[in-house]
């Protein structure tokens, strides 16, 4: 792709993401903080055993004796361009996509809570979940430095350090170090190779070794083995790059089968990442699943998503099942709030 359509893209998305394509309280009908009480038991909930006769929650089926939602809830706002982590908690947390509302999913409840403001509302931005216990959401539009991170427990947010260079269209990873990775990007001029380290103790940015190429709109995840995953994106050759955040070193892997950027990637409970969706240069989404295999450093495809999509989020829940959200099928929308899952186990989905 040149580098002047990638930059009517970057536009396209932020101008979607931000211009009024997504929903607002009113519009869903929702409170502005939506508590709900959690269940008492340690069965019948998303992800947990089921209980006597195999019984689950209203709104849950007892699969293989697990409960699982009927139906997984969408989120409560339409978000493109966005970012999502998982908690401390066990709960999903989604951040920006031009929206300022953060959300909370609960897997347990199969339940949207709308959570407090971001202070600076970004699209384009990564997002990772600090050894804090801090939901921390990184860069975005318009090559931003700035850092928030939420507290979960308080609904609230501080400002922390800023990034030492600016970028939107990055990844961000926490690895087993205690550290957060931001991972490339692009920064207002140009696609970045920068990877920048972010320590919540001392909140402080040092530059880590670069990756062997420039990569933007691509996705990263925290394989079992310790190393930070990047795969997808536009500016360099189609390669998986690993990182080792102990050695301080990149390995060039296997090439996606058929690249992408603006995907999401999460990491499976079978220790595979897991790429869905994203977009060509035809910038319509795909509804592509593709498949890692650190062990053999091999690509495979996977059952695909019921909906394509780029510009979307994907995390690996407490439960077994990864979790993919949000996004766009064109560069025209509509901005999606559509919510699927993931069984790695037996390569199927439920909507």
């Amino acid at each position: 792709m040149t580098y002047r359509k990638m930059l009517l893209l970057i536009t396209l998305i932020i101008g979607m993401a931000g211009g009024g394509f997504g929903s607002s309280p009113e519009e869903t009908g929702m409170d502005k903080i939506d508590e709900v009480s959690e269940e008492s038991t340690s069965c019948g909930g998303g992800g947990q055993s089921c209980c006597a006769n195999s019984e689950c929650n209203s709104g849950f089926g007892c699969v293989s004796n697990v409960c699982r939602a009927s139906t997984i809830a969408d989120m409560n706002f339409a978000r493109s361009g966005f970012a999502a982590t998982l908690g401390h908690n066990g709960r999903i947390y989604v951040v920006g996509g031009g929206v300022a509302p953060s959300e909370e999913y609960n897997v347990v409840t199969n339940h949207w809570t709308v959570k407090a403001n971001i202070p600076v509302v970004n699209a384009l931005l990564g997002s990772a979940t600090g050894s804090d216990g801090r939901v921390y959401a990184i860069g975005g539009s318009n090559a931003s430095s700035a850092v928030e991170a939420f507290n979960p427990a308080t609904n609230t947010w501080i400002t922390r350090a800023r990034l030492r260079l600016g970028v939107d269209s990055l990844a961000a990873v926490a690895a087993l170090d205690g550290r957060i990775y931001a991972i490339g990007g692009y920064t207002g001029s140009a696609y970045s190779n920068a990877l920048q380290a972010f320590s919540p103790t001392s909140n402080t940015w040092v530059f880590k070794p670069s990756m062997p190429t420039v990569r933007s709109f691509h996705a990263a995840a925290l394989g079992r083995n310790g190393m930070i995953y990047v795969v997808g994106g536009v500016g360099g050759p189609f390669a998986t790059f690993a990182y080792n955040p102990t050695t301080q070193t990149w390995r060039t892997l296997a090439p996606m089968p058929a690249p992408v950027f603006s995907l999401a990637a999460a990491t499976g409970a079978d220790g595979r990442i897991y790429a869905f969706g994203g977009t060509s240069i035809s910038t319509v989404g795909s509804t592509l699943v593709q498949a890692y295999d650190p062990a053999t450093n091999t690509w495979s495809f996977r059952a695909p998503m019921p909906t394509a999509r780029f510009g979307l989020a994907a995390v690996a829940g407490p439960d077994g099942l990864i979790y993919v959200m949000g996004g766009t099928y064109s560069s025209r929308g509509p901005v999606l709030k559509t919510v699927e899952a993931y069984d790695p186990r037996t390569n199927t989905w439920r909507r």
